[in-house]
């Protein structure tokens, strides 16, 4: 399996930049906005990756100090999310063929 986490991501990607990244089967995408990329420009991001995977992260959660949004934005953005426990078992072989967006639970 390949994984991409984008990190602190604030900027749209470039063309080849996505190119490289066709093939991921999980993308760990930031969708807090802000200090990162805004929850919008996320869907259009995995869209244009097309993952069996997508993960959200950087968002506001319960107790977060810093200004940006909450999963709440992004999942009206998104449409759809599944949700799970902190942590994940993954098989190669099980991987969703259309991409599912997985919301994990905070630890």
């Amino acid at each position: 399996m390949i994984f991409a986490h984008l990190g602190d991501l604030g900027h749209i990607l470039k063309q080849d930049q996505l190119d490289f990244l066709k093939g991921v089967n999980v993308l760990m995408i930031p969708v807090g906005g802000k200090y990162t990329i805004e929850p919008d420009e996320a869907v259009r991001l995995i869209k244009a990756v097309g993952p069996n995977i997508a993960i959200p992260m950087h968002y506001k959660q319960n107790d977060t100090k810093i200004d940006v949004a909450g999963i709440d934005k992004f999942q009206a953005a998104v449409g759809s999310c599944l949700e799970f426990e902190p942590t994940i078992q993954l098989e190669a072989g099980r991987l969703p063929k259309k991409t599912q967006t997985w919301v994990l639970e905070s630890a």
